[in-house]
């Protein structure tokens, strides 16, 4: 018998790796398309005027699924941490929140560190019903 602690951990994971699964399956339908696209005929793109850029992949395959560097300067911790967790439905730990907005380019003022913010403002969030917790992991909340 699993505990309900237990048990929505393990539904969180199963979330996490079905959406892991499709991110990788359309990763390689890029992959192939820019492939086929490459392989065509010269003749064939020059009549057509076509152009397919190659996209971005991460060393693993995968394509890159959280905003570039620099886009969270001069925003609020609250509404950084908003965007951080709209682009990992399956949610993040506070550490890991913390980590993508130092490398999103989020600049705090103060003494305290990233990582105490974050965990203070994802407390009040919750309370206020913005973020859910499951498991370890915070998310947006379906609102």
């Amino acid at each position: 018998m699993l505990t309900p602690k237990v048990r929505e951990a393990l539904q969180a994971e199963l979330e996490h790796l079905r959406i892991r699964r499709e991110q990788l399956v359309e990763a390689i339908n890029d992959r192939i398309r820019a492939l086929e696209a490459v392989l065509k005929p010269e003749e064939e793109l020059d009549a057509m005027g076509a152009y397919y850029p190659v996209p971005e992949v991460l060393r693993d395959g995968a394509l890159p699924a959280r905003p570039t560097a620099a886009t969270l300067a001069g925003k609020g911790l609250r509404e950084s941490i908003r965007i951080v967790l709209s682009h990992y439905p399956t949610g993040l730990f506070p550490s890991d929140i913390a980590t993508r907005l130092e490398e999103m380019g989020f600049a705090a003022s103060g003494n305290l560190s990233i990582a105490k913010r974050v965990y203070g403002e994802l407390y009040r969030m919750r309370q206020k019903g913005i973020v859910s917790k499951r498991g370890r992991r915070y998310l947006m909340t379906e609102a």
